[in-house]
């Protein structure tokens, strides 16, 4: 089974933790051993039933020495009894380990899980502050572009505030007039901003 089975086509194989990914192949294998062992014993427990089946052929055959050849095939018997019982003993105890693994892989998966959502998470918090960021980036350079246009303003407004003094100074009933209202009216207008 790949992790591509395990995620069920929710994240790519570059996307599971490393060690996620090898637990999975570790319990694969295991799982694989388990099965080809599980065939051998079978498969030898057919080779020895076989074996049986041909001595008890043999003993058909040969009527001399019976009593010699059943309390042999007997203990023959109780042997393989006793064989097929560990085999099943074994085999249980295989299931067993079987289940374990297959419970364990489970966990894995629900992990690889676990770790998708939580990655998937932290990369919505993550844009989320980018755009923030940028949000925070660009009002700052507007702030910090409007407040060079107002200096260039006040630059420019002080030397005409400088020229309407030294007009004043020059000649005060002008200075009384509509214009000096207007500046002060500008001047007011663009402290405000």
């Amino acid at each position: 089974m790949s992790l591509e089975g395990l995620g069920n086509g929710h994240a790519s194989e570059s996307d599971v933790p490393a060690s996620l990914r090898a637990g999975v192949q570790e319990v694969d294998v295991e799982i694989e051993t388990l099965r080809r062992r599980s065939e051998d014993l079978q498969r030898e427990v057919l080779v020895l039933r076989a074996q049986l089946d041909q001595e008890r052929q043999r003993s058909r055959r040969l009527e001399k020495d019976m009593a010699a050849r059943e309390e042999e095939m007997e203990q023959y018997e109780a042997e393989l009894n006793d064989f097929r019982r560990q085999l099943e003993a074994d085999r249980r105890k295989l299931d067993e380990e079987l289940d374990q693994l297959q419970a364990r892989k489970q966990e894995l998966t629900e992990a690889i899980r676990q770790a998708e959502l939580e990655m998937s998470r932290e990369r919505a918090h993550l844009a989320r502050e980018k755009a923030a960021l940028t949000r925070l980036r660009e009002e700052i350079r507007m702030e910090l572009e409007r407040a060079q246009r107002l200096a260039q303003v006040r630059d420019q407004l002080g030397a005409v505030e400088k020229l309407r003094r030294s007009a004043a100074v020059e000649n005060p009933s002008a200075a009384n007039g509509g214009f000096a209202d207007k500046l002060r009216q500008f001047w007011q207008k663009l402290s405000q901003e």
